[in-house]
């Protein structure tokens, strides 16, 4: 797994990149829920996801979808990844 992070995730990374703080960009996802409950969760992981990745940190949008979907059934983990990987 290591090598796969970093050929393909942590490979613009930056050195000085702060630690992906998982309470953070947990908190970031349950209010972006709360400004429009009828979202999917999928919508506001893909939008952090988004951002994310225009500043170069796909390292935080992997382990942001891997924490918000921890307890989510295989079909909305489906469902979920459809939409991050749409949005992206």
């Amino acid at each position: 797994m290591a090598d796969f992070a970093a050929k393909y995730i942590n490979t613009n990374l930056a050195q000085d990149a702060p630690a992906y703080d998982r309470a953070r960009f947990l908190a970031w996802n349950e209010k972006l829920q709360k400004v429009q409950p009828s979202t999917q969760n999928g919508f506001t992981i893909g939008l952090l996801s988004a951002m994310l990745c225009a500043q170069r940190r796909g390292d935080a949008a992997a382990a942001l979808f891997r924490d918000a979907t921890k307890d989510e059934s295989d079909a909305d983990l489906v469902e979920c990844f459809t939409i991050v990987r749409e949005i992206l």
